[in-house]
């Protein structure tokens, strides 16, 4: 299976940066670029203290690797928007374990997939 480098990750968080209302971070490991009004309000309801409105792209891009790098081993960054039903549209931009080395390659992101091989490989 493809594994997306770190440039690819960032660069699907920067073009989701370029259409975003905001950015929030729980203080611990929720990351979240915020796509409307309606979803900054609702986070900022929830309690959030960091929540930023984006004007500038890389400076929000910038806000979130600092986030992500000071953020606990469970971090995550998600994209949330609202639809017009009322409902939410959740789209993983960096996922939950993403960012750990991996015990058997020393690979960062790979999840595991690197032990994804057929037993056949190992005896060559």
């Amino acid at each position: 299976m493809f594994r997306k480098s770190w440039d690819d990750v960032w660069f699907d968080v920067e073009t989701a940066l370029e259409s975003a209302d905001s950015i929030a971070f729980d203080g611990c490991h929720k990351i979240y670029v915020l796509m409307d009004l309606n979803q900054t309000e609702q986070t900022v309801g929830y309690g959030y203290e960091n929540v930023r409105g984006v004007t500038d792209t890389g400076e929000a891009l910038v806000t979130l690797k600092k986030w992500f790098e000071e953020s606990c081993g469970l971090r995550f960054i998600e994209q949330v928007a609202s639809l017009p039903d009322g409902t939410d549209s959740w789209h993983t931009l960096i996922p939950q374990g993403f960012a750990e080395d991996c015990e058997d390659c020393g690979d960062s992101g790979c999840e595991g997939e690197c032990n994804d091989y057929e037993e056949d490989e190992e005896d060559n």
